[in-house]
């Protein structure tokens, strides 16, 4: 994940994923266990595969850091896709999990990343 227009990339953590004949069912990750970024309110974030293949689809959302179960969860509209990659808005001021929902082309599967955001003002 990075900033839209920054050459600063911070790899995602893959829990549950399907990917052809081969699946993994993974729980929400906490915040405490994930890469770090932080951002300013307002922020496009973009997520890419670093080998270059494209996303097919996208979803977003984001649970508070302290947060572990994911208990309140809330989806990130506007999320689009850009030259293959996906591109979402920042949460809101705060510190969040993010989890990305990427669908791999292709219809070979799916899979959930998640990163350690703190949106400041």
């Amino acid at each position: 994940m990075a900033v839209v227009g920054s050459p600063d990339e911070v790899p995602g953590r893959l829990s549950s994923y399907s990917y052809g004949t081969f699946a993994s069912d993974g729980p929400w990750l906490p915040a405490r266990i994930l890469n770090d970024i932080t951002v300013p309110v307002g922020a496009k974030l973009v997520v890419r595969f670093l080998n270059g293949t494209s996303i097919a689809d996208l979803s977003a959302r984001y649970a508070a850091a302290a947060d572990e179960q994911a208990l309140v969860v809330r989806g990130i509209d506007g999320g689009r896709l850009v030259a293959g990659a996906a591109e979402i808005a920042a949460p809101p001021v705060g510190d969040w999990a993010v989890e990305v929902q990427l669908d791999y082309p292709a219809g070979q599967g799916s899979g959930s990343y998640y990163w350690h955001v703190t949106v400041t003002p």
